[in-house]
C-alpha cells in the first residue's frame, strides 16, 4: 500500500514516542547517528525547483515523506540524510537496472556513477543507501550488498518495516525490562523454575539470568530468560 500524508504524518508521532522510550539512544542501531530527529517539512517549492534544476520528478512516497515527515532524520541505519543537504550530482541521469546486478570489473563502467539514484541513507561500512529517481522504478530503494548492487523494496515499504521492527522490538523491551524490575516477578519465575535468578551487569546495563530453564536462549551453558534486556541491538 503507498504511503500517504497521513502514514508520515502518524509516523511522526510513533519516532517521538521511540525517543521517549530509547532516550539514551543505546537500543536501537544507528540511534546514536540520527538520535530520533524531526527535521523540518520540504516545502512544495524548494521540490519544485530541484526537479526543475535536474529535470526529474520526485517519486511519490519520498515526496510525500519530504512533505508530511520532513526533510530525513530517524530511519532505517543511520537516519535519512537531509534532502536539504544531499548531492544530487547525476541524478538527472537514467537508471537502466530493473534487478539486482554484480558490480562491473570495469572501472570506467558507467554503473559505477549511479545515474538516476539518490544516495538518502547508511548502515556504514559502504552498506549505502539511495533512491531510484529517474529510471523505469521510480522510488525503488538500492543498496550496496558487497559484490552487487541489490534491489529492495519501495521507499514507503523500506521505511514502514524500518519503523514497525523498531516499534515492536522497544516495546518488547519495556515490557521484558518491568517484568524483569519487579522483584515480585522474578520470584514467580524462579519458583516456578525451581532455580535462583543471578543479577549480572554488563556495559552499565542490568540482566537477569535464570540457569538450566528449558526453552531459553543458551549463552556459554547458562540461560538468559526470554532475551537479553539491552545487549542486541533493536533494527
Amino acid at each position: 500500500m503507498t504511503k500517504d500524508a497521513a502514514y508520515w504524518i502518524e509516523a511522526r508521532q510513533r519516532v517521538i514516542e521511540m525517543r521517549r522510550i530509547d532516550s539514551r539512544h543505546e537500543l536501537v542501531f544507528g540511534s546514536n547517528g540520527h538520535k530520533y530527529q524531526l527535521l523540518k517539512l520540504v516545502s512544495e517549492e524548494r521540490l519544485s525547483d530541484f526537479e526543475l534544476k535536474n529535470d526529474v520528478q520526485i517519486p511519490a512516497e519520498y515526496r510525500s515523506f519530504l512533505t508530511s515527515f520532513g526533510a530525513g532524520g530517524a530511519g532505517p541505519g543511520y537516519g535519512v540524510y537531509d534532502f536539504r543537504k544531499v548531492d544530487s550530482a547525476g541524478v538527472e541521469g537514467r537508471f537502466h537496472l530493473t534487478d539486482s546486478q554484480e558490480w562491473p570489473d570495469d572501472d570506467d563502467d558507467p554503473l559505477w556513477d549511479l545515474p538516476g539514484l539518490l544516495d538518502i541513507s547508511t548502515s556504514g561500512c559502504s552498506h549505502d543507501w539511495w533512491i531510484e529517481i529517474n529510471g523505469p522504478q521510480p522510488g525503488t530503494m538500492w543498496v550496496n550488498a558487497g559484490d552487487r548492487l541489490l534491489r529492495s523494496d519501495s521507499f514507503g515499504t523500506w521505511y514502514g518495516q524500518w519503523l514497525d521492527r523498531v516499534e515492536w522490538g522497544l516495546q518488547k523491551h519495556k515490557i521484558i525490562a518491568d517484568m524483569i524490575a519487579s522483584e515480585a516477578k522474578i520470584s514467580e519465575i524462579a519458583t516456578a523454575c525451581g532455580v535462583e535468578p543471578r543479577e549480572f551487569t554488563r556495559d552499565g546495563l542490568a540482566y537477569l539470568r535464570f540457569e538450566g530453564i528449558p526453552g531459553c536462549y543458551q549463552a556459554n551453558g547458562n540461560c538468559i530468560w526470554s532475551y537479553d534486556v539491552g545487549t542486541s541491538w533493536i533494527a
